[in-house]
């Protein structure tokens, strides 16, 4: 995909956030997904996600007067690749369960591809619940299993030294109960 006059975020000179025109990107990249039956009702199964996001034409001149050229880098905070891997289950009792993990491979910390980040790795989902006959379902979700510490975002300015650095959140539960009427 070729886009024009993209917008997108950067971060100027006094370190303020703020949103620009990129010019013209291109975008490459393809999903595959699948699963496979182990015994019946029970699965194991992933997707595999490849990314080549460049910008084709970026500059841009800060408040400072300083012009920034970024064509040809590829686009930050877009890893290169993700993947999960899951093995899933639903019993005819009604009990059922997913555990899944979740990777992000590296990715350039800002437009100037100076630095990457590459700690979004095998992060673990569980969830463990009970359906009857499709009408109502109760489950426990647990978010990040083993309470692994990284970032759900790592930024750096492109114009200084600044980094902006948003933590993922800890091991979270969720319980969730539904009826379908």
């Amino acid at each position: 995909m070729i886009t024009e006059k993209e917008i997108v975020q950067t971060y100027d000179s006094g370190g303020d956030r703020i949103y620009i025109n990129a010019g013209k990107t291109h975008k490459k990249g393809f999903e595959i997904e699948g699963k496979f039956k182990l015994v019946d009702g029970i699965y194991i199964g992933g997707s595999y996600t490849y990314y080549n996001f460049k910008y084709k034409k970026f500059v841009f001149t800060d408040r400072s007067g300083t012009t920034y050229d970024f064509s040809g880098n590829k686009l930050y905070y877009i890893p290169e690749y993700m993947y999960s891997l899951y093995m899933s289950g639903k019993h005819r009792s009604g009990f059922k369960f997913k555990l899944e993990v979740n990777t992000w491979g590296p990715y350039y910390v800002d437009n100037a591809n100076t630095e990457k980040y590459s700690d979004y790795k095998n992060i673990t989902d569980i969830m463990i619940g009970y359906e009857k006959r499709k009408k109502w379902e109760i489950s426990l979700d647990v978010r990040n299993l083993f309470d692994k510490k990284y970032a759900s975002q790592y930024v750096k300015s492109d114009t200084s030294d600044s980094y902006y650095i948003y933590p993922a959140p800890p091991r979270t539960y969720m319980v969730r109960a539904s009826y379908k009427f």
